[in-house]
């Protein structure tokens, strides 16, 4: 089993075209041997619900069960609960213009200083407005899911977490 550590940050930044960047992204990544997936925060229901997807797809990786041929593509599919890349990238993709972003940096290697500068690095390279706050639950994020408001209002608020990690854990059962 692959021992992987991993950061999560939130935050915002100005995308003016979002295949380009994801494209730089992509390259800085692969310069700095470590594995980056920016996701929109907009859809994001706290940082338990990124720990979770990873947790998923790192599990994933190491049973040889990956859909996806990325540990960064996994994590997309498990963050939107969904097993098909056509319907996570629209859900939890990135937007252009002004946008807020969950960036998740994972490390494979036990060079935990080199991880932690290439995540300085990105941050400052890609000029991301560090701010956690975007990364936290609220009413208005749980409705932008496929949730119907009658299963939102039975629900307490302090459970409305529990649906965004079941539809993360379904996953693995409808792949």
């Amino acid at each position: 089993m692959k021992e992987m550590v991993y950061e999560i940050i939130g935050g915002s930044t100005k995308i003016d075209h979002v295949e380009n960047y994801m494209s730089l992204v992509h390259q800085f990544s692969k310069q700095h041997s470590i594995h980056i997936q920016l996701l929109n925060a907009k859809m994001i229901f706290g940082k338990i619900h990124l720990e979770t997807a990873i947790f998923h797809a790192i599990r994933a990786m190491n049973g040889k069960k990956m859909s996806t041929q990325s540990i960064e593509m996994e994590i997309l599919l498990y963050s939107a609960g969904e097993c098909q890349l056509s319907h996570a990238i629209p859900k939890m993709g990135i937007k252009q213009g002004e946008t807020s972003i969950a960036a998740i940096f994972i490390n494979e290697h036990n060079q935990k200083k080199i991880f932690y500068d290439s995540i300085e690095l990105f941050i400052e390279k890609f000029n991301i407005q560090i701010d956690d706050a975007v990364l936290k639950q609220s009413i208005g994020k749980i409705r932008q899911w496929s949730f119907s408001e009658e299963e939102i209002q039975t629900i307490s608020k302090d459970s409305l977490e529990d649906l965004i990690l079941e539809k993360v854990a379904m996953v693995d059962i409808i792949k």
